[in-house]
């Protein structure tokens, strides 16, 4: 049942774009934060993690 709603439509948009957000939140904070030195290699560092985490993340879930 992971993944669709009470309804039956499909979450996969919405998990995408929940994804996406993580993604440019993650290289917001790295930019500004900027925990590595250099705004930009923090933003790409911390983008890069958010965003392997999240490939990681739809390539071990369960298939129906």
């Amino acid at each position: 049942m992971e993944g669709e709603r009470r309804d039956g439509r499909d979450l996969t948009g919405t998990i995408r774009l929940a994804g996406a957000a993580s993604i440019l939140i993650a290289t917001a904070v790295g930019y500004f934060w900027a925990p590595f030195g250099s705004p930009y290699t923090s933003a790409g560092i911390l983008g890069g993690i958010a965003a392997i985490s999240f490939a990681a993340r739809g390539l071990f879930a369960q298939k129906k």
